[in-house]
């Protein structure tokens, strides 16, 4: 029942398909065990493969059970609340980075994440500024030059009408800070990507279709016409939310995360649990593009990263926040009380071996 292990048992089992790819029913056991540990989206694919392999295998008649208990869970199983202006993201496993970009985004691989909450919204600017005079190192924080949102003045202020604009110029010390004082976090590396592109690997937030003006701010350019407005407010652009329901996690401001950046990060397989990052190193990772980026460089995997103390005016941040306790699962179906047949094929295996 926990998913942590069930993600562990599925790894495990999806080597041993890979060296006995005929036996079938290591994928219908790869759906059983995901869906008994809750993991609603994930065990979908591998029942309905092992259907569309063997559709009258042995266990056929379980898999379609499964499925049909799967529709019925999605409909009436509760989601945990989020907090106000944050979305739920459950556990589970995604697909993380890229074969077919940058060398730091390969491999592509399955992460597995505890539930979690993430700012629907990038920080404001008139938020960060009310925490800004409260802080004890504020210029360490916040850039106050002719580019940022706010300004100083005896205190910090927003520009007239850029209070619901992003925070920019703010640095990680300032973004990490923020978050620790409204009781909350920068989400990890891991866990934006997760918010922003779900578990069905589409390329950017709303799928796999090119970027366009309605869906991200991006390739914007400073002019003394337009100046701040490269950027919108931080609600705007519904049609670019992602599958979690999070607005601009394609261009506005990269987004610092919590983690250090290490370029071979990935290829560690030990790191695809809960991965929190490198322990340390020379710079922090930035996430999402911006809005001076062309839109090749505002997918959801790609990565980039930047001396922690930099404030530049393309740089802002959400929070997130760990669940820490999630309700138990209500169990949707009755079965007789009889061995299935995965209770025999592991009795079977346990005696015979493979």
């Amino acid at each position: 029942k926990k998913p942590g292990v069930a993600f562990d048992m599925v790894k495990d089992i999806q080597d041993a398909a890979s060296k006995f790819p005929k036996r079938d029913e290591l994928v219908f056991f790869s759906g059983w065990i995901l869906f008994e540990s809750g993991q609603i989206e994930n065990a979908n694919p591998f029942l309905k493969n092992y259907l569309k392999q063997n559709p009258s295998g042995e266990f056929a008649g379980e898999a379609r059970s499964l499925l049909q208990g799967l529709t019925f869970k999605k409909a009436v199983a509760p989601k945990t609340k989020a907090p106000k202006d944050m979305a739920w993201v459950p556990s589970g496993s995604f697909t993380m980075g890229s074969n077919n970009n940058g060398l730091d985004e390969a491999p592509e691989h399955d992460v597995f994440l505890d539930a979690f909450f993430i700012d629907v919204y990038e920080v404001s600017a008139k938020d960060f500024a009310e925490y800004l005079n409260t802080a004890k190192t504020p210029k360490v924080f916040y850039l106050a030059n002719k580019f940022g949102t706010l300004f100083y003045n005896g205190r910090y202020q927003t520009r007239s009408g850029l209070e619901s604009l992003p925070i920019n110029n703010v640095s990680w010390a300032g973004a990490n800070s923020y978050c620790r004082f409204i009781g909350k976090r920068l989400p990890t590396e891991a866990e934006w990507e997760k918010a922003a592109r779900g578990t069905d690997k589409r390329i950017f937030p709303w799928g796999n279709s090119s970027p366009t003006p309605e869906r991200a701010r991006y390739f914007q350019s400073w002019m003394n016409n337009t100046a701040h407005r490269v950027m919108v407010p931080v609600s705007d652009l519904p049609d670019g939310k992602s599958p979690f329901g999070l607005h601009n996690m394609a261009g506005n401001v990269k987004e610092w995360v919590d983690d250090w950046y290490d370029r071979e990060y990935y290829v560690d397989s030990s790191e695809y649990k809960n991965p929190k990052g490198p322990i340390g190193g020379e710079f922090k990772v930035l996430r999402g593009g911006s809005w001076r980026d062309l839109g090749g460089f505002v997918y959801s995997s790609f990565r980039n990263n930047s001396d922690r103390a930099t404030r530049m005016d393309d740089y802002g941040f959400r929070c997130a926040q760990s669940v820490t306790a999630e309700k138990s699962k209500q169990k949707l179906t009755l079965r007789k009380n009889k061995p299935l047949a995965h209770d025999r094929y592991f009795h079977n295996i346990s005696q015979n071996g493979l």
